[in-house]
Formats: C-alpha cells, sequence, structure tokens
C-alpha cells in the first residue's frame, strides 16, 4: 500500500516486475560494493545503511530516495526486502539551510568589503585633514620661533634691566611650541593612518 502511494502504481502493475522500475539503476548501486554486484546475491545491510538513489513514479517524476536491502530465508527461497523512504522534505530542507548559509556568507562578505570601504574612506579624509592642518602647524610653529627669537634678543639686550615680563612671554611662547609639536605629532599619525603606514598607537 505504501509503495502504491509512494510511486503511483497500481499493486498490479508492480508484482513481479523489477526494481528498477521503480529505482532505477538499483540493480548495480544498492546491493555490493563490488565492481559486478548482482540483485541475484543481496548483501543485508545495518539498519543505519541507507544508500541515496532517485525513486521514479509512474508518471516518471523522479524523487530523491534512500534505499536500503535485507535478505531473508524463506521455504520457496532467497526473499529480498527492500526499505525506500522519501526524503524530498530532507534534502529540500538542506538546499534550503545551504542557501541560508550561503546568504550569510555573502552578508558577511559584503559587510567586511563596507568596512573596508568605509576605512578607506577614513583614511582618505584623515589624511587630507591632517595634510592641511599640518600646514597650519607649520606656520603656528615658525611663528612661534620667531617671536621666541625676538623675545631671546630683547633680554639679551637688557642685561641689568628687569625682564622678569619678557622672560614670562618667553615662557608662554615656549609653551604654544610644546602644544605644536604635540599637535604635529598627532597629525604625523594621521598621515601615516591615510597612507596605511604601521605605527605606534
Amino acid at each position: 500500500t505504501q509503495a502504491e502511494q509512494l510511486f503511483g502504481y497500481e499493486r498490479s502493475h508492480l508484482i513481479g516486475r523489477p526494481v528498477e522500475l521503480l529505482i532505477p539503476g538499483a540493480a548495480l548501486d544498492i546491493h555490493s560494493r563490488d565492481p559486478d554486484p548482482s540483485f541475484r546475491t543481496p548483501q543485508t545491510r545495518p539498519d543505519d545503511s541507507w544508500i541515496a538513489l532517485a525513486g521514479r513514479r509512474a508518471d516518471a517524476s523522479e524523487f530523491p530516495a534512500e534505499i536500503s536491502l535485507s535478505s531473508i530465508e524463506t521455504e520457496e527461497g532467497l526473499m529480498v526486502c527492500a526499505a525506500i523512504r522519501d526524503v524530498t522534505d530532507r534534502v529540500e530542507a538542506q538546499h534550503e539551510r545551504d542557501r541560508l548559509e550561503a546568504q550569510l556568507e555573502r552578508d558577511r562578505l559584503e559587510r567586511q568589503l563596507h568596512q573596508s570601504q568605509r576605512l578607506e574612506s577614513l583614511g582618505q579624509l584623515a589624511g587630507g585633514v591632517a595634510h592641511d592642518f599640518n600646514n597650519l602647524l607649520a606656520a603656528i610653529l615658525n611663528y612661534a620661533n620667531f617671536v621666541a627669537e625676538e623675545i631671546v634678543k630683547e633680554i639679551e639686550l637688557r642685561p641689568n634691566e628687569d625682564t622678569s615680563r619678557l622672560q614670562s612671554a618667553l615662557d608662554d611662547v615656549g609653551q604654544i611650541g610644546a602644544a605644536g609639536e604635540r599637535a604635529a605629532r598627532l597629525t604625523h599619525q594621521l598621515l601615516a593612518f591615510g597612507r596605511r603606514e604601521v605605527i605606534k598607537p
């Protein structure tokens, strides 16, 4: 009854017919691993030893199936019992899992690509900003040095006068220079990031 439902044949059309009617190539594939297998000597297989084959229905449509054979000695001789199961749902579920896994992998690669593109854009932006800022810092440091040199000259021209105000101004200019140097080092790191150089954080 189950074979009738699974394959779409009436019982009378199946009795006495070769198993290849339902499982094309079964005689070659399901009985033996030897180079010359024979349906006349089927091997009893363990319960979990199922072989994947295609089943063919009465309307010639095919479906994924698994088959397992066992042989039974009877008074009438050797009887071969074939257990066949339709695994369409499992195969379709596996295909869906494979599709989802492939989609997840594509999504992961796309995220990596987008992240890489964002980093590339960020590097270009950082490099451009750092380059312009570096030019501003160069001007600030140069002018700070000019002012410091002028103050030093004024202090040297007044050896006997109170130059504490000039010295205080010189210290302030020194702080400007020190801050500019720190900014220049940071700018150098940004430039290195923009050029993808290996830098110490």
